[in-house]
């Protein structure tokens, strides 16, 4: 059983926040066990909890009985040995109620209060059937609730940990919103202080990711939910339309799904904290985050959505692993995902009456035919054709333009490797002012053409 006081003036809430029903057709392994912990300055909501199978019990005081702060200061130990499930209230009245008599009295003993009417409790079991207990406190009956917010993280009866999640998605949302008024698509901050106001939202949205980041992210709803404000937040990182997907944006961006940046966390905590870990244990870190890096790359090959970001960047490892400085603008954007000034797009937005090409009235006017096909901006493209011997262009050329060479394919010669990456990123540069003065152009075509 852990729990904690403060001053009458804060009248803080006593919570009851774990009451785990017992197994009844079996005899438990172990005792249940706990302590009234520690609780310093600014701790937040106190806690008290308790093993559902407590019915003996007995309360051993601290050491030092007259100190405000709590050390170990109660304990709460008990067994019970098979009952009926209609018992389950009563045993828990009779393990829970001398001990929450006890705490209070100590805490008036010492001079603290509690706010009873703001004491609640979660019962906390996978069962669908068991009577509730009536536990008091001061007098007064506390509430049982279907959930119980602990720390910052919510804990249902189930713990599914469903309304966590949506909660810290709900929050993170307005975070992200709110910061993407100071990132417009147009000027703004640099693509370093995005990455880093983006990691604003990161933070908000996987807090205590070890503790809620197991079966709750089996579920598709939670996934979503989890990815809808990174989303948001990659969208302004890369100077994209809000109509490019999670996908796309969260990969241009280098941003990971939030369920894997969950889970991975979850990881690194496991192999840090496990007693006896090492230094090299707890350099752990890169190696886990290559492991997701990993299994990312796996669903960008599987993945249906963002089909031209998909061709221009096949593999993702290349991309995040980029050995040439490509980074977006609000044009760039738009030739990494097809969202942009091309009547394609625009006409199944519903912003244009038909999708063909304005200047070459020869196909659609999709990204890859302006980029790569369209006659009218073949004297712009002339620089690109020619870095790449005066043949026609393809995808894999886009690829290598933004991507760079493999690491793989850079020789081990210090001076031919900075040569080839030198060339790598002057035609990298090529592209990137191809696109900004094509993309610019065009832009200025379409509002002429939607005032007449």
């Amino acid at each position: 059983m852990e729990g904690a006081g403060r001053s009458a003036c804060s009248q803080r809430p006593a919570h009851i926040f774990a009451v785990r029903l017992p197994v009844l057709h079996e005899r438990p392994q172990n005792d249940g066990a706990g302590g009234i912990g520690q609780a310093g300055h600014r701790r937040g909501p106190t806690g008290l909890g308790a093993r559902a199978d407590d019915v003996e019990h007995f309360l051993r005081p601290a050491h030092d009985n007259s100190s405000p702060r709590w050390r170990s200061s109660y304990r709460l130990r008990g067994r019970c040995r098979n009952r009926r499930l209609s018992q389950n209230g009563e045993l828990l009245e009779q393990a829970l109620n001398p001990a929450l008599e006890a705490v209070s009295a100590w805490m008036v003993t010492n001079g603290l209060s509690l706010a009873v009417h703001k004491t609640e409790a979660a019962v906390l079991t996978r069962k669908w059937s068991y009577s509730l207990p009536r536990l008091i406190i001061g007098g007064t009956n506390v509430r049982i609730s279907e959930e119980i917010k602990y720390l910052g993280v919510v804990l249902d009866r189930r713990l599914t940990f469903n309304s966590h999640i949506a909660r810290a998605a709900g929050a993170a949302i307005r975070t992200a919103n709110a910061i993407g008024r100071i990132m417009p698509n147009v000027d703004g901050p640099s693509a370093a202080k995005r990455r880093l106001l983006g990691s604003v939202v990161c933070s908000k949205l996987l807090y205590a990711a070890p503790v809620w980041s197991g079966h709750s992210l089996d579920s598709e709803r939670n996934r979503t939910r989890l990815n809808a404000p990174l989303r948001r937040t990659a969208i302004r990182i890369v100077r994209a339309y809000r109509t490019v997907s999670d996908e796309a944006a969260l990969a241009l961006a280098g941003v990971p799904p939030a369920d894997l940046q969950a889970r991975e966390r979850a990881r690194v905590r496991s192999i840090v904290w496990e007693p006896g870990a090492t230094a090299a244990d707890r350099r752990s870190r890169t190696a886990e985050r290559i492991r997701t890096l990993e299994e990312w790359a796996r669903r960008w090959t599987l993945t249906t959505k963002a089909e031209w970001t998909r061709r221009v960047i096949p593999d993702l490892s290349r991309w995040l692993g980029r050995t040439v400085n490509f980074q977006l603008s609000f044009h760039g954007s738009q030739a990494m995902t097809g969202h942009g000034c091309f009547k394609s797009f625009l006409h199944k937005m519903g912003r244009a009456a038909d999708p063909w090409c304005e200047e070459c009235q020869q196909a659609e006017d999709t990204v890859e035919h302006t980029l790569l096909d369209c006659p009218y901006w073949s004297e712009e493209r002339s620089v690109l054709v020619a870095a790449v011997g005066d043949r026609h262009l393809e995808v894999g050329d886009l690829t290598q333009m933004v991507c760079g060479p493999a690491l793989v394919d850079l020789p081990e010669d210090s001076t031919r490797r900075a040569k080839l990456l030198k060339e790598a990123q002057k035609q990298s540069d090529h592209f990137r002012d191809f696109v900004e003065k094509v993309l610019g152009h065009k832009e200025e075509l379409e509002r002429a053409r939607q005032r007449r």
